[in-house]
């Protein structure tokens, strides 16, 4: 989780410490078998699954997200308000169609969300503009 969390607050563009370089763009991450290249900071997001929306979340990125899906247990009584203000794209898995609706440049999910019985693959968002970080479970 916390490789994940630093990948994300690196990507995001968000404040690091003092000490910390900041963000240089292009900035590539490698994600499994993916590697996912950032021109910029991602300003439109989408999350799938209840552990990665409350992670944008808390991380103070609501006014970032465009939409969520496949929220999997209640959002956490403090995230609540601001998880409210985020439009639900489908209580599971949403179409790549309604995903492409709210023009994400960047999504953040489960790795069983990039799989074609569900959104897309990542390679398929990337074509499409979107940069995907897919979480795995540990090793």
């Amino acid at each position: 989780m916390r490789r994940l969390s630093l990948a994300l607050l690196v990507t995001l563009g968000l404040a690091l410490p003092a000490a910390a370089d900041p963000t240089v763009y292009p900035l590539t991450i490698e994600n499994g078998p993916n590697t996912l290249t950032f021109k910029k900071a991602p300003e439109r997001a989408v999350t799938f699954n209840g552990h990665t929306t409350e992670l944008l979340l808390a991380l103070g990125l609501a006014d970032r997200m465009v939409g969520t899906a496949y929220m999997n247990h209640p959002v956490l009584e403090s995230l609540k308000a601001e998880y409210d203000a985020i439009p639900v794209l489908a209580e599971q898995s949403p179409s790549l169609e309604v995903v492409l609706g709210v023009e994400p440049d960047f999504a953040l999910g489960r790795l069983s969300a990039f799989r074609d019985t569900a959104v897309a693959p990542v390679p398929v968002l990337q074509e499409l503009g979107i940069e995907a970080y897919a979480v795995t479970g540990a090793r």
